[in-house]
């Protein structure tokens, strides 16, 4: 574990991913850090696996910030996977209850914001591998993809608030940064930043209802949205439900809901999804 001062923002990072760290804080701050140093940055980093489903080791973790007398505005967690041994990813119930473990152990002790770092789906590289309350119940998610793999531009979506309208996509490149030093090989130490650039960042895939029960379970939630006269709030199980109040099949209303989460008709709000205003 690792900490510096006096930087505008305070900051705990929970790197499980391998070792560099240091070495990218160093080169973000000779790129932005306008004349400071990697000395003045005000963070706690842990470069090694902890694990936060557990009460005693968050208690740990907690420990450590008050002693530092820190009062961080950000925590991250990288990756997802990396901090949460022994919890099931595709368990709705248990990934609901880690994100509630987090947010009283360090976003309510703290007022700060939690960035939770998760992997993609296998088959879908439009949102995080696992339960879906991964995606229902934080306040905001971002994807970021890389469109060309022989490329080094990424773009980040901003399409899922729960309060607040769609932004644009933004696009970074990673550019390559000289550390001014060697190694004890006589190979120079270097990183890499990430640089917003104004390439056109590949525009999101419009989303359609495709098939049978997506089109039954969409149609079933705008029938009972017209019969009230505010913003209808489902919550995952609730879509499900209605689902198979239509008569569907059980396994395919499953993949229904999971994709009719991700696409335009639906947009996250406080305790679920409501219809998208199209």
């Amino acid at each position: 574990m690792w900490r510096h001062r006096q930087f505008d923002l305070t900051m705990v990072v929970l790197s499980g991913e391998g070792a560099g760290l240091g070495r990218r804080a160093e080169a973000w701050m000779q790129e932005f850090g306008k004349g400071q140093t990697l000395e003045d940055i005000n963070m706690l980093a842990l470069e090694q696996v902890a694990n936060l489903n557990s009460d005693d080791e968050l208690a740990m973790l907690v420990e450590a910030i008050d002693v530092e007398g820190l009062r961080p505005a950000l925590v991250v967690v990288d990756t997802l996977s990396k901090f949460s041994a022994g919890m099931d990813e595709n368990s709705n119930q248990e990934v609901a209850e880690y994100l509630s473990r987090l947010t009283r152990g360090l976003r309510e002790r703290y007022q700060s914001s939690i960035l939770i770092v998760a992997h993609s789906g296998h088959g879908d590289a439009k949102r995080p591998r696992g339960a879906s309350a991964l995606m229902a119940n934080p306040d905001a998610e971002y994807i970021v993809q890389r469109p060309d793999v022989t490329g080094m531009v990424v773009t980040v979506s901003r399409e899922r608030f729960k309060d607040t309208a769609s932004l644009s996509p933004l696009a970074y490149e990673a550019v390559e940064v000289d550390l001014g030093r060697a190694d004890k090989y006589g190979e120079r130490v270097k990183s890499l930043v990430m640089r917003q650039t104004d390439a056109a960042p590949v525009k999101a895939e419009a989303h359609s209802p495709t098939g049978k029960t997506q089109r039954t379970i969409l149609n079933a939630l705008r029938e009972r949205q017209k019969k009230s006269d505010t913003d209808l709030i489902w919550t995952v199980e609730e879509l499900r439900s209605i689902g198979r109040e239509c008569g569907l099949n059980r396994h395919s209303v499953h993949d229904a809901v999971e994709k009719l989460m991700l696409s335009p008709f639906l947009v996250a709000s406080v305790g679920g999804s409501k219809l998208a205003k199209l």
